[in-house]
């Protein structure tokens, strides 16, 4: 089942349901690397091929999409600019999430400038009221629904629009924010952005026309840019591909050690059967110096603190 799986998530671009499967790449791995020594021990030897079939292709991707250990090596080791960096949580909510006693102390903790949160309803920002008030900059859409979403910050927000975003197929439009906050060593694009959820075929394809409206409004503009949010896809599968490609972008978590162990979905799944469907990618001009993975508050995703940083030129 496990080679099934791993060859029948090639077919992403094809169905949701397989598009789910290439999300599950290092999950994959890890239970054929588990099993393997039990089949040996009793002999299995079939079994043992097809699992080892199964692990190679998975590490094979693993590496193709997010590098070797050495990669990540370099990418901690390109420096930075020595100016201060620019501190960002980031959190996906969830609209019906009561738990905002459990978030508070995290955003306070975190010392953020910047905070992007998604799913923000009329009741989370009242929940929240405390913990936001040193955040008078804000640019916000307040919805009843899953896509709502706020840019609050200490630093003076140049530039604010609220982008609709379409949602081909659906009647529906949500939001995609965008500021420009002036950072320590210049200024810096802020794009907060939540695609609909792949849940079948045609919000599969809605979603990617998102993903797509979302990389030509980052052409639209040249300048250091970081996008956060919760693009419901994951760096392994072809969508994401797609999005990097016309962008210009980058995985803001190369330079973690470990980036498959920051997924942030399902929050109560330990690190390493979580997925990375929340993000950071950043423009050329940017790195992610430091992440933290949050703890979980009632929302079905962990929360990120994060800082941006310059490179040096």
């Amino acid at each position: 089942m496990l080679l099934i799986g791993s060859l029948l998530a090639y077919g992403a671009e094809l169905s949701w349901l397989l598009e789910r499967l290439c999300h599950l790449r290092f999950q994959l791995a890890l239970a054929a690397l588990v099993l393997l020594p039990l089949v040996l021990a009793v002999r299995r030897w079939r079994w043992a091929l097809l699992l080892v079939a199964a692990l190679a292709i998975n590490l094979g991707e693993l590496v193709e999409h997010y590098g070797l250990p050495a990669h990540h090596q370099e990418a901690r080791a390109v420096s930075v600019a020595e100016a201060p960096g620019l501190r960002v949580f980031y959190a996906n909510l969830l609209a019906s999430n009561p738990s905002a006693a459990l978030l508070a102390p995290q955003i306070q903790a975190s010392q953020a400038d910047l905070l992007v949160l998604l799913e923000l309803t009329p009741a989370w920002e009242r929940r929240l009221e405390g913990a936001l008030a040193s955040y008078s900059h804000r640019l916000l859409e307040r919805r009843e629904d899953n896509f709502g979403l706020g840019i609050y910050s200490r630093l003076p927000l140049r530039l604010p629009v609220l982008h609709a975003s379409s949602v081909q197929g659906f009647d529906l439009e949500v939001p995609l924010a965008e500021v420009v906050v002036d950072a320590p060593w210049g200024p810096v694009r802020i794009l907060a952005a939540h695609p609909v959820p792949p849940t079948s075929s045609a919000a599969m394809r809605a979603r990617d026309g998102q993903l797509v409206e979302l990389a030509a409004l980052v052409r639209a503009r040249a300048m250091a840019t970081a996008v956060l949010g919760d693009l419901n896809t994951t760096v392994l599968a072809p969508s994401y591909g797609e999005l990097v490609e016309r962008s210009g972008l980058r995985n803001g978590l190369d330079s973690q050690p470990l980036p498959w162990l920051s997924g942030t979905w399902p929050a109560g799944l330990p690190a390493p059967l979580r997925i990375p469907i929340d993000h950071c990618l950043v423009s050329p001009e940017l790195a992610v110096g430091e992440l933290h993975v949050g703890s979980i508050f009632g929302s079905d995703h962990l929360p990120l603190v994060l800082e941006l940083r310059a490179m040096s030129p």
